[in-house]
């Protein structure tokens, strides 16, 4: 685990103070017994035991977009795509397109965006879309009562 850069506390400092900070459960009345493979950080006798790394460590992810049922353009045809093997590579185009036209009008290239966007979110959060429903627990053919979250503010799924 990499230390948090200190761009992100003011972004994580209420979902950390919140009761949401929960790793691995998203519904309620589950527990780690109920999965195939139980969470290896939720015990009963010490609770979830990530907790104590998310006041420390590096926060992820920085942004999202959307991840399922996302349309692209594939020899010609369009076809769609679920999860980051089609969010990550739609938010790399973007930052390239935001290059070219640095570059094209004879600025430099953005460089390390996660600062910039941090201290945008302080100071304009109206510029962003929050992402407040959802969670990390599903996939196409099954819902899995663990994952993440979404919450207002910085959360863990978006």
């Amino acid at each position: 685990y990499r230390q948090r850069p200190a761009y992100q506390d003011r972004s994580l400092e209420p979902y950390l103070k919140s009761d949401l900070c929960k790793p691995c459960k998203v519904g309620a009345g589950n527990s780690s017994v109920d999965l195939a493979s139980p969470c290896q950080h939720i015990s009963a006798k010490h609770g979830c035991k990530l907790r104590p790394l998310l006041h420390e460590s590096r926060a992820s992810p920085d942004v999202a977009l959307p991840g399922q049922m996302f349309p692209i353009l594939v020899n010609g045809s369009v076809a769609v795509f679920d999860g980051t093997s089609a969010s990550a590579p739609a938010f790399a185009a973007l930052v390239s397109l935001l290059n070219s036209e640095q570059l094209r009008q004879g600025s430099p290239p953005l460089g390390l965006l996660n600062p910039w966007l941090y201290q945008s979110h302080a100071s304009n959060p109206d510029a962003f879309l929050d992402v407040v429903v959802g969670n990390t627990a599903s996939t196409e053919s099954s819902l899995c009562p663990w994952g993440w979250s979404a919450a207002p503010g910085w959360d863990p799924a978006t």
